[in-house]
């Protein structure tokens, strides 16, 4: 996966993008699902007739959140990104204010990997990075953590060996 503009106009001369990982759609299920019982509540609603009014507008404010949740997550997921270079791990998140955390990698002490059972069926999980004197970057519900995982610890091995 190609890397963002906004990525590529931060590097270093000579410095390469080898991994990118986004956060994974999975983050938009609880949304859905809110969406979803808000709509049922709607349509018993409109069975009911006349005395469903209060389902209806129930219903409407829940769909009303879960559309609002929805879409801020999906910003979310789309302004997220997590690269590895050559050289550093580089955390991109916000639309409106933008925040670019980095972690060279000769500073990376230990990788992490947190995935339960569903992260492991649908293919999401959270990459936490500790650096010299316990700085923590987290890379929270991304697209195949180990996959990323894979490219940081071949990244951090190639960069501590020259060292």
């Amino acid at each position: 996966m190609p890397s963002s503009d906004y990525i590529t106009q931060n590097l270093m001369p000579g410095e390469q993008v080898v991994a990118v990982t986004r956060m994974h759609p999975r983050v938009l299920v609880g949304p859905a699902i809110v969406l979803g019982v808000a709509l049922l509540l709607v349509l018993i609603g409109l069975i009911v007739g006349r005395d469903g009014v209060l389902f209806i507008v129930f219903g409407g404010g829940v769909a009303l959140v879960g559309l609002l949740l929805g879409l801020a997550l999906q910003v979310e997921r789309a302004t997220t990104e997590c690269s590895c270079t050559d050289r550093r791990i580089l955390i991109k998140t916000g639309f409106l204010t933008t925040q670019l955390r980095e972690m060279p990698l000769t500073k990376v002490e230990a990788l992490r990997v947190d995935q339960g059972l569903l992260g492991k069926i649908f293919g999401f999980g959270t990459l936490v990075l500790t650096g010299s004197g316990g700085t923590r970057r987290t890379c929270k519900n991304i697209e195949e953590p180990f996959e990323f995982y894979k490219h940081v610890q071949v990244q951090v091995a190639l960069a501590q060996k020259a060292r």
